[in-house]
């Protein structure tokens, strides 16, 4: 049975409106008693976080900004940080101004800026849970970028993403950069540190918890989720996932609207089916 499961959070282990299940809770709960390791791993950070982590209520290691930063359950422990390099967030910025979309950024204490206030920010604002007065508004405050930025942002209609995904890799292919790009949702696209992804978090994670490679699960939806998904073991894709999240996987699980995290747990985890 395998002894560590990284699962990503929206699309994964929530289901498409929003919520924990019991059913999934109650996998999570049997896992952790028999001293299996659970990592959620998402693109946001701690604080929008709070809510998922207070429901599950355990002890558990979390990945945020996928990946760039790895803490230690409740302790709050850092096992690895990593941020974008300050030329690569302000060429991520620059482009997305260009290109009209909203342009978000994050530092790793949790500082939230935007290019400006529009119908993206408002939006991803109501999920930030971040106060509004508390944004910061990049064109009058530049020096947000002197700051470590975990990731920077650009949101758009869906309808859009694919010609700014193809856009923003052929962009980090042209020009000298250690940044990668991919989405976290359909709406979103994402740019870290090259080095700072979900697969680090598993490596990470497993050193803290002395478990194999063998032994380790990455399970997910997202095109920012493909690097543990390929590096896990065992890597698995939700039958609601980004059709290149699919075609990386060794196994496909039901949807996260039919406890998709909870059956693979059952199966891989704890030996049920």
């Amino acid at each position: 049975m395998y002894k560590l499961l990284a699962t990503d959070i929206d699309g994964t282990l929530i289901n498409s409106k929003r919520e924990l299940t019991d059913t999934t809770k109650k996998a999570i709960y049997e896992a952790y008693d028999k001293s299996c390791v659970i990592l959620p791993c998402s693109g946001r950070g701690p604080l929008p976080l709070q809510d998922i982590t207070d429901e599950i209520d355990l002890d558990l290691p979390l990945a945020c900004f996928n990946g760039a930063l790895v803490i230690k359950g409740k302790s709050g422990e850092i096992l690895y940080e990593k941020a974008i390099d300050k030329q690569d967030a302000i060429l991520a910025y620059n482009e997305g101004v260009k290109r009209d979309v909203g342009v978000i950024a994050w530092t790793f204490d949790n500082k939230l800026a935007f290019n400006e206030f529009n119908k993206f920010t408002e939006h991803y604002l109501s999920m930030a849970n971040v106060k509004r007065e508390d944004v910061i508004i990049i064109p009058e405050h530049m020096e947000i970028f002197d700051e470590r930025i975990s990731k920077v942002l650009w949101q758009d209609e869906v309808e859009n993403m694919d010609e700014h995904v193809a856009y923003a890799r052929n962009l980090l292919k042209t020009v000298d950069n250690n940044a990668m790009c991919a989405t976290s949702q359909p709406f979103l696209l994402e740019f870290t540190h090259k080095d700072a992804n979900k697969a680090e978090a598993i490596k990470h994670v497993a050193d803290a918890f002395g478990i194999e490679h063998k032994d380790t699960i990455g399970i997910g939806d997202g095109l920012n989720d493909i690097p543990m998904i390929e590096y896990a073991a065992l890597g698995i894709a939700m039958k609601n996932s980004h059709r290149e999240t699919l075609d990386a996987a060794d196994y496909i699980a039901p949807s996260n609207d039919e406890d998709g995290v909870a059956y693979v747990i059952n199966k891989f985890m704890l030996g049920k089916e």
